[in-house]
């Protein structure tokens, strides 16, 4: 499952990137249906959610590096989004003092930062990523030349 045959930083930031903005799509797409209307799932500015780029890159590094199987590296990456999504929750209300989002009323969920309907939903997004799109990904980010790796991430 090793897919990164070049292992350097400059990848890692397209990653990240593609990632975050695939996540802002989501976000708005569910929104969308939620809510009936268009609604911004982020705090930044622009399409950049990097609470889906972080676990993403995450999970990459850490099934590459453990070069487990499919569905172990899917169940690794559940686990890591969902201690990741309960640090962001917690990081947001304490530091920031904003509350995003709220599990409470969802079954066996904990502290209403996290439940087990939308981490085993990030397990499914992960086994989605790890079979299909960062191999996709993956494969078009290392054709792209060092040097306009280099001048796209020195942003």
């Amino acid at each position: 499952m090793s897919y990164l045959l070049n292992d350097n930083i400059y990848n890692y930031i397209i990653f990240f990137a593609v990632y975050s903005l695939i996540g802002w799509v989501i976000e708005l797409i569910y929104r969308f249906f939620a809510y009936h209307k268009i609604v911004n799932p982020g705090i930044l500015y622009g399409p950049f959610l990097p609470i889906y780029g972080i676990p993403a890159v995450g999970v990459v590094l850490i099934t590459n590096t453990l070069n487990s199987n499919l569905i172990t590296s899917s169940i690794i990456g559940m686990l890591f989004a969902t201690l990741l999504e309960y640090a962001s929750a917690v990081y947001c209300e304490k530091i920031i003092g904003i509350k995003f989002w709220d599990y409470s009323g969802d079954k066996f969920n904990y502290k209403g930062r996290v439940c087990l309907q939308y981490s085993l939903l990030w397990g499914v997004l992960i086994f989605i990523l790890l079979f299909a799109l960062h191999p996709f990904v993956s494969h078009r980010v290392l054709e792209i030349p060092y040097l306009y790796k280099l001048g796209t991430t020195a942003f």
